[in-house]
């Protein structure tokens, strides 16, 4: 085999046995990495739930971005990534996937919507405003830096 697409754990595994990386995929494509997803019915009915997953969610990135011992010893934990190393490898990836503020950056959105218009054969041009709405996230990310400011004090 000339080449192969592997995912994480598995690129850092084929480098530790001598291959070389050729690309990270996310320095191809600008897509985002990760989301939540919810109905827009319980959106309606309980957006303070929604708030509260996602800001929740915004401290255990915080967590893994400021804690990469502790990271990966729950990776080995819970993943069963034992191997220290390789560990490592993937934790300094992972990180770069990670939104510190739950708001995909503007470019990769617009990348995101391409790409979707492709598949959904769609010629007329969509604005992130007609599939995203980031208010739930900003409000969570007021909340948590509030916290934050709380006990800094």
């Amino acid at each position: 085999v000339d080449g192969v697409m592997l995912s994480m754990p598995q690129n850092k595994m084929a480098v530790q046995m001598g291959f070389r990386e050729l690309v990270f995929m996310k320095d191809l494509v600008n897509i985002p990495f990760i989301g939540l997803a919810v109905n827009a019915q319980r959106i309606k009915n309980d957006p303070d739930y929604i708030v509260r997953a996602i800001k929740a969610t915004l401290k255990a990135i915080r967590f893994i971005k400021e804690n990469k011992e502790e990271t990966l010893k729950i990776a080995a934990r819970e993943l069963g990534m034992k191997d220290r190393k390789i560990g490592s490898l993937v934790y300094d990836d992972a990180v770069k996937l990670y939104s510190d503020s739950g708001i995909p950056a503007e470019e990769s959105m617009m990348e995101d919507i391409v790409h979707a218009r492709k598949i959904q054969g769609l010629a007329r041009e969509v604005s992130i405003n007609e599939v995203a709405d980031w208010s739930l996230a900003r409000r969570a990310l007021e909340l948590l830096e509030k916290e934050r400011r709380g006990t800094k004090r």
